[in-house]
């Protein structure tokens, strides 16, 4: 069975204080991932990864 990359973006907002935090990003169907602020700022990109279940 072939596989679907799902793909999509937002966008986030920092003030420099929160550059020495870390967030927690959550989108449905996407496994959590609590990451630097700092190095989502450096990166400009972060990558999820899928989270598939069944009901």
């Amino acid at each position: 069975m072939a596989t679907q990359v799902m793909k999509g973006y937002f966008n986030i907002d920092a003030p420099k204080p929160y550059l020495e935090r870390n967030v927690q990003v959550s989108d449905l169907g996407f496994k959590d991932l609590i990451i630097s602020t700092k190095r989502i700022a450096e990166n400009k990109k972060v990558l999820l990864q899928e989270d598939i279940f069944e009901l």
